[in-house]
């Protein structure tokens, strides 16, 4: 089984998919932002990650975004053997716009919200 790095800052949801994915014997760690997400994968090895694009934040912090923290990972030299981004951007290009962005940083797969947990799953 994999062991999964989950990029979100939706708590609720990132523990959803957390659940999930423990339920179907894979380990699953949560980071909310990408320096979170970056020291975690400095401290232990995974399997995969699922990358939110877009991360909210405060207003008086640096911008963050599931990008920052694949461009670390490369400019790194940090392989991460599967990567999935998702999104809730949907604008006039339904999403397209995301997945050639991710597809720049080795992205396997881009899965739009909301989706239900069994699809990332699967994409482990």
């Amino acid at each position: 089984m994999a062991s999964v790095l989950i990029l979100e800052d939706d708590f609720e949801l990132a523990k959803a998919w957390q659940q999930a994915l423990e339920a179907s014997g894979h380990t699953a760690t949560i980071a909310r932002s990408s320096q979170e997400a970056i020291e975690k994968v400095k401290r232990n090895r995974f399997d995969a990650a699922v990358v939110d694009l877009m991360i909210d934040t405060p207003p008086d912090s640096e911008p963050d975004s599931g990008i920052h923290f694949l461009r670390t990972l490369r400019n790194l030299e940090m392989p991460m053997p599967k990567l999935i981004g998702v999104s809730g951007y949907y604008g006039s290009d339904k999403g397209e716009m995301a997945a050639n962005l991710l597809k720049v940083y080795g992205v396997h797969k881009i899965v739009l919200k909301p989706f239900e947990p069994a699809v990332l799953i699967q994409l482990i």
